[in-house]
């Protein structure tokens, strides 16, 4: 601006009258834009190929002035813009980029080029640094009024803003990444980053400090002055940092201590678990491995800890043999928990092979965030296996002493009802005795109780078995009920009791087993009957919910309890107070029907006022 607007007083603070030069600007100004863009470069690529293009070409300009400087050659870039005001002569020099500033700019350029490789930042900071220096020669020139300082070798002197632009730029390219390379050591909040900044910026400000303030004194009174005062200063400043460097140290070894300790307890509370535990790092090292683990796979730590997984241990799947050590894989990976899955085995010292469970969790480093590792907690389930082995035989077992005891008991039950049929067709026209009628009566009514029993528990056996699949397909439950109800209406006329059926949804076709909806509808259905007052009222009503569709058998009947709803679909179980004749089954096969199709059955009821049984079933899309 100063040079386009003609304003000298914006070129030149210097007392040799020396001003900027306009091309060592520019150069300036690209290499404060690309020190600014290397903050960037973590957010956007493109910034990062920017800011590396222009920190070459200021270490460019750098490089060919300095270079033409040894070789005694004119470089005309420096004098092409405002060719007019730059050729004056001022002060017996023209105003050219300067011998010192040419060796900032190449010192800065390197630098601002290395911090965005990523790489020998060290080596970056050590070219920031000899810009620093260069810089701090000119300003001690200066302050101390030494030409020589400020002209090199009496060339063209560097203005004062230029140097102190110079200066600053230097500072920026040193401390542009402070965790980085040398910088590391200053900014760390350790002891080495305490020591560092306290002596660093004394050491600095120390002597021009004491030379200001000393410096109407003699000479060698001046120098002894500033050597007395400076030694003082660095006394105090180092007596300060040693204290602070104690009390950190004490404090690290508290804290040291403190983790000893906790790690001992943890290590502690490892070894008493019962589950086996062992750790991997990154390399699949094993870290720790505890006692629970040495007695299921039969290995010690001596055995195992310092070599890697694959060559002491084997995860395997129980279906093919094949290894499974995923689970691990995606612990370290995802940085989340991760379970082992089932069917998985471990293959012991002696070669058992030992069924597990459990999982693995991800070691993560507070400071970084980065996975280093993973826990892996197992537990040996072979008596869960044997315990579920045993379970299934005696499932098998009770399923086969189940059908005998039917079987068994069928047989005499058919003889008891052909031998009644018989009777009956042989003595039709036979005057029977009112005794004799009864006892046929009795008969009758008993064969037919014990013929639904068995029946009940075939049912029972059948709902029981996993093995007993049903055969699920779409069905419409209109025509399915109106069937029931059709055959359910001889059983309703004598009593006076009147059916309803309200339908308040389109699509009534459910995802079910066939047999099994008539089943559980055919006993809700004489369920209602068989409980309702005579000339009461039953509603069947259907309606969607969501993906289910919900059809609801309400009664007008006696009702049931609260403490009677909680035990109704269980096996056997009867209500107080229930007098009419039934096994106590019917429901509970209702019940495990239904959840065979995948719904669910629910039940509301008042004493005195009826019962509403709701079956909830997958809807048909």
């Amino acid at each position: 601006m100063g040079f386009a607007l003609n304003v000298k007083g914006l070129t030149s603070l210097s007392p040799f009258i020396v001003s900027m030069n306009p091309a060592g600007t520019m150069t300036f100004i690209l290499a404060g834009i690309s020190l600014i863009l290397l903050n960037e470069t973590k957010k956007r690529s493109a910034f990062n190929r920017l800011g590396a293009a222009l920190a070459a070409i200021v270490g460019f300009v750098g490089f060919v002035k300095i270079v033409g400087l040894i070789a005694v050659h004119e470089v005309y870039f420096d004098s092409i813009l405002f060719s007019s005001q730059i050729n004056e002569v001022a002060n017996g020099h023209l105003n050219r980029i300067t011998p010192n500033a040419a060796i900032v700019f190449f010192c800065v350029g390197v630098s601002l080029a290395m911090s965005y490789g990523g790489k020998r930042i060290k080596t970056s900071n050590v070219f920031a640094c000899l810009g620093i220096i260069t810089a701090m020669l000119a300003l001690f020139g200066y302050i101390y009024n030494v030409e020589e300082l400020v002209s090199v070798n009496g060339l063209t002197p560097i203005a004062l803003n230029a140097m102190l632009g110079l200066l600053l730029l230097s500072l920026g390219a040193l401390f542009a990444l402070p965790e980085q390379g040398l910088m590391r050591y200053v900014t760390d909040d350790g002891a080495a980053g305490v020591a560092a900044r306290r002596l660093m910026l004394v050491a600095l400000i120390t002597p021009e400090f004491l030379d200001v303030v000393f410096h109407n004194y003699p000479t060698q009174l001046r120098l002894v002055l500033i050597s007395l005062g400076s030694s003082l200063v660095f006394a105090s400043i180092l007596w300060s940092t040693i204290t602070k460097l104690h009390a950190v140290d004490m404090d690290r070894a508290a804290a040291v201590g403190k983790l000893q300790e906790e790690g001992a307890k943890d290590r502690a509370l490892m070894e008493s678990i019962g589950d086996g535990v062992f750790a991997v790092d990154r390399t699949w090292h094993i870290t720790f491995w505890n006692r629970a683990a040495e007695h299921i796979s039969g290995m010690t730590q001596e055995e195992v800890v310092g070599r890697q997984l694959n060559d002491v241990l084997k995860f395997e799947r129980m279906e093919d043999g094949t290894e499974n050590i995923s689970f691990i894989e995606e612990a370290m990976r995802k940085g989340t928990s991760q379970t082992m899955g089932s069917h998985t085995q471990l293959i012991a010292k002696d070669g058992r092979k030992v069924p597990l469970e459990d999982s693995a969790a991800p070691i993560i480093d507070q400071k970084t965030g980065l996975t280093t590792g993973a826990v892996i907690v197992f537990r040996d389930v072979s008596n869960e296996y044997e315990l579920e082995a045993h379970k299934q035989q005696l499932s098998r077992m009770r399923d086969d002493f189940v059908f005998r005891t039917i079987h068994d008991l069928s047989s005499p039950v058919n003889v008891i009802r052909m031998a009644l049929a018989v009777h009956a067709e042989e003595d039709k026209n036979m005057k029977k005795t009112a005794k004799e009628l009864e006892s046929i009566s009795v008969l009758k009514e008993v064969s037919e109780r014990m013929s639904k029993l068995i029946e009940d528990l075939c049912r029972v056996a059948a709902g029981e078995n996993p093995d007993v699949l049903l055969k699920k397909t779409t069905i419409d439950t209109e025509p399915l009920l109106k069937e029931l109800l059709q055959a359910l209406a001889p059983t309703m006329t004598p009593r006076n009791i009147v059916m309803k059926y309200e339908i308040q949804t389109k699509s009534r076709r459910v995802i079910a087993d066939p047999d099994a909806l008539g089943e559980v509808f055919d006993n809700l259905l004489t369920n209602a009957i068989k409980y309702s007052k005579d000339g009461g009222t039953i509603t069947v009503s259907q309606e969607t919910a969501g993906a289910f569709l919900n059809t609801s058998f309400q009664d007008a009947g006696i009702g049931i309890s609260v403490v009677d709803q909680s035990k109704l679909f269980m096996p056997y179980f009867r209500a107080v107070g229930q007098e009419i004749p039934g096994t106590g089954l019917g429901l509970y096969i209702v019940k495990t029907l239904v959840e065979k199709m995948g719904g669910t059955i629910a039940v509301s009821s008042t004493l005195g006022q009826g019962t509403r049984f709701t079956v909830s079933l997958p809807a048909a899309r």
